[in-house]
């Protein structure tokens, strides 16, 4: 929550000089800090969202090859993923350790807007493997 704060203080800062304000500055501030919080809020439930179709095919897939669980499965795509799209797995990889994504960010050289479409084809290539067992 903290970041989308600071995201909201950001646009602030930045837009701050440039705007026409038409109403006072405190109701425009507080319109920047909420269209970053419900855009947060609808991002983390698209996510949440994806993780449940994920783990959903999971569970079909499992129960229909009971010989493979889903630690290995995952590790099986993310090897995959890997070989692949290597910059994709050490993103999704450090974020999955808890990195922040500035952190992450700042590590690999890369802006915070193409981080989160890194970590989403990433997501979206571990989902496909997940349903199909390769990654294309």
């Amino acid at each position: 929550m903290d970041e989308v704060v600071q995201e909201a203080l950001k646009t602030v800062f930045e837009k701050y000089g440039v705007t026409v304000f038409t109403t006072s500055f405190s109701a425009w501030a507080y319109k920047v800090l909420v269209n970053k919080l419900q855009t947060h809020v609808a991002t983390e439930g698209r996510r949440a969202r994806k993780m449940a179709d994920i783990n959903a095919a999971a569970e079909l897939t499992s129960s229909a090859r009971p010989d493979c669980d889903l630690e290995q499965r995952l590790l099986h795509c993310l090897e995959q993923v890997n070989r692949v799209h290597p910059r994709h797995a050490r993103i999704l990889n450090l974020h999955y350790q808890g990195f922040l994504p500035a952190e992450i960010c700042t590590r690999l050289r890369v802006t915070k807007t193409n981080f989160y479409t890194i970590l989403s084809r990433a997501r979206d290539l571990i989902e496909a493997c997940l349903e199909k067992g390769e990654v294309k």
